[in-house]
């Protein structure tokens, strides 16, 4: 054989028996020849139904590739095509908002400016209504207050021309009436008489002085129109009144023309009592809460002023309904408590000065 065989070294045999081997030889390897070349066709066979098997199978996965690939970029261009109408509907639409927001804003300002505009107009409108309203209010409440000051201070100067008559009167009826007592006194009677009825006419004259010494014109406070209610301030206790002494009383009987008057002495005539010690003059402040009319205030000062043992009165404010007197007083009744007692309509408060 061939030195590249497969078959392994035949051993060296004698002629004959060479021969018969190499016929078995062959026979033998034409068997396995054949065998062998069965096997192949058979693993040939099977090998090409295996080709074909994969080629039909590779054929018909390409055919279902290609056919899936095909839908996959079908459906991929119209999802495409899809997305690119909605980006352009979504470009436009942004565009018309772009377009719509600017014109409402305009329309906005626009709106906005002629508001305020008008606004301005309307606010311009009411202030000069409003200056034109108070202005004509401020002239016709002047006018009020002039009318009425005018009003108060011709009633006052009719309630002091009164006043001074009344007190003229007075004093015509204090002279007559000492007058009539002169000749009286001169028939017998007690001297107290006489001391009284001086008295009274020195009490005239002293009122009829203050009155008429009374401003009736000047600068008056505004006029108000409600009442003052009154309240009261608890204030010291009263001291007690002086208790005059008794005098004997004498009466002057009438008797027939022509005969001596007869006087008829009711009792002894006691013992003239000692001098009482003359108060001192005291300074007071008086105030009068809630006086809200300029009448009132005027009448209050005349009726101080007419008490008994007021020296003087003089008018120290009269603002924001406060009514304040700088009052001498010289008295032995507090003077508070006849305030209270003469004035009980309104609430008085009596301070005495510098303390």
């Amino acid at each position: 054989m061939a030195q590249g065989s497969a078959w392994p070294p035949e051993p060296d045999l004698p002629p004959s028996s060479a021969q018969e081997s190499s016929f078995d030889d062959e026979q033998r390897f034409s068997e396995w020849i054949q065998k062998r070349l069965a096997i192949y066709q058979t693993l040939e066979q099977q090998i090409q139904t295996s080709i074909q098997q994969t080629v039909e199978f590779g054929g018909e996965f390409t055919r279902q590739l290609e056919q899936e690939t095909e839908r996959f970029i079908a459906r991929y261009r119209r999802q495409r095509q899809e997305q690119i109408q909605m980006r352009d509907a979504l470009r436009q639409e942004l565009a018309d908002l772009r377009v719509a927001l600017a014109e409402e804003r305009r329309q906005h300002d626009q709106a906005l400016n002629q508001a305020r505009h008008q606004a301005e107009q309307e606010r311009a409108q009411t202030r000069q209504q409003v200056a034109a309203e108070v202005a004509q209010q401020r002239a016709a409440a002047k006018a009020d207050c002039e009318r009425m000051i005018r009003e108060a201070q011709a009633e006052r100067e009719q309630i002091l021309a009164e006043t001074q008559q009344m007190s003229a009167q007075l004093m015509d009826l204090q002279r007559s009436l000492s007058n009539m007592l002169k000749p009286m006194s001169s028939v017998g009677l007690p001297p107290s008489s006489t001391s009284e009825a001086k008295k009274n006419v020195e009490l005239a004259e002293r009122s009829y002085a203050r009155v008429s010494e009374s401003p009736s014109t000047g600068a008056l406070p505004p006029v108000q129109a409600n009442w003052p209610e009154p309240s009261v301030r608890p204030f010291a206790p009263d001291a007690p009144p002086s208790q005059p002494d008794p005098e004997s009383q004498r009466m002057v009987e009438a008797t027939v023309p022509g005969e001596p008057a007869v006087v008829v002495e009711s009792a002894p005539p006691a013992e003239p009592a000692p001098p009482a010690a003359h108060p001192e003059q005291t300074e007071y402040t008086v105030h009068f809460k809630d006086v809200q009319s300029f009448i009132i205030a005027s009448d209050l000062l005349d009726r101080i002023g007419n008490l008994n043992g007021i020296e003087s009165t003089r008018l120290v404010e009269y603002e924001h309904q406060q009514l304040s007197v700088a009052v001498s007083y010289r008295g032995a009744i507090p003077l508070e408590r006849m305030l209270k007692e003469r004035l009980s309509e309104v609430a008085v408060v009596v301070d005495v000065v510098g303390q």
